[in-house]
């Protein structure tokens, strides 16, 4: 007797019981990527946004400079206070005037 079978993209998928498909489910299940949570996503544009006023700091001004300003921006979980920020780095036009937007911008 003929087990039956279905075919996935061209291949056929013969199941013999229901214990491999059990497996299978499993195995799948496992390999599912669990979608980011909020606080995930949250913690990935804060990083995201650090990265991108360094990169301006360290284009426009003095990249050597750039790197001093890391541990008070670390300390800033604020998203649209970090956006403020890479908007302050962009029209600065050199270090103490993006040091005056930082200082003026603390919560």
């Amino acid at each position: 007797m003929n087990d039956p079978g279905i075919a996935i993209n061209g291949y056929d998928i013969q199941v013999k019981n229901s214990e491999e498909v059990t497996d299978i489910d499993q195995d799948a299940d496992r390999r599912k990527k669990i979608p980011p949570s909020d606080e995930a996503r949250q913690q990935s544009a804060l990083e995201s946004t650090r990265k991108h006023i360094f990169e301006v700091l360290a284009l426009r001004l003095q990249p050597e400079t750039a790197h001093t300003f890391k541990p008070a921006l670390d300390t800033i979980d604020d998203l649209q206070h970090l956006e403020q920020l890479h908007r302050a780095a962009i029209l600065a036009e050199n270090v103490e005037d993006f040091q005056r937007a930082l200082e003026a911008n603390r919560s």
